[in-house]
């Protein structure tokens, strides 16, 4: 992990894109999943209790327009599944 990639990247997945929810972790009195903020070499994987989840590749660049661009794209991929359930549930 490059310490400065992960300065550039963090900012964009503490927050979950998705719901705005900033916690990570499992509380563990109550045992809730609240989500994972997971570095791995140069891979930055945040998952959250909504569900939703992106990873950014840090060999692929980490300017502020590749991570927006990586998470619009996870986030369009997510609210497509997301219409897709509820869209199967409803039938």
């Amino acid at each position: 992990m490059n310490a400065m990639d992960f300065l550039k990247i963090s900012p964009f997945l503490n927050d979950c894109p998705n719901c705005g929810y900033d916690n990570v972790g499992t509380n563990d009195k109550t045992g809730e999943y609240h989500g994972t903020l997971d570095v791995d070499d140069n891979l930055y994987n945040r998952k959250c209790r909504c569900g939703f989840a992106v990873t950014i590749d840090a060999n692929e660049g980490t300017s502020k327009k590749i991570i927006k661009s990586k998470i619009d794209i996870a986030l369009e991929d997510f609210r497509k599944q997301t219409t897709a359930k509820s869209e199967q549930t409803s039938d």
